[in-house]
């Protein structure tokens, strides 16, 4: 994988030092890619990956919640 300059996205800020480090390579030198109404997406500087930080990401019960809402049937023209 290549770096971020490499990757051809281009991050809207840079951060000098993530909260959490990258789940990847646990470094800390990473850019903030996107923010949408609900989360920031940050971008590991040193292999590219593309993450939400621990705190931004739902507990297990309201994962649980939002999951148990969908039906994933074969059937279904929508479900891929």
């Amino acid at each position: 994988m290549g770096r971020v300059g490499e990757s051809g996205i281009k991050p809207r800020f840079m951060l000098r030092v993530c909260d959490d480090p990258s789940p990847l390579c646990g470094g800390q030198d990473c850019s903030a890619l996107h923010c949408d109404s609900v989360r920031q997406y940050v971008q590991c500087a040193r292999y590219a990956l593309v993450f939400v930080l621990p705190r931004e990401r739902p507990d297990a019960a309201a994962e649980k919640a939002r999951y148990s809402l969908h039906q994933n049937d074969p059937d279904d023209p929508g479900y891929p």
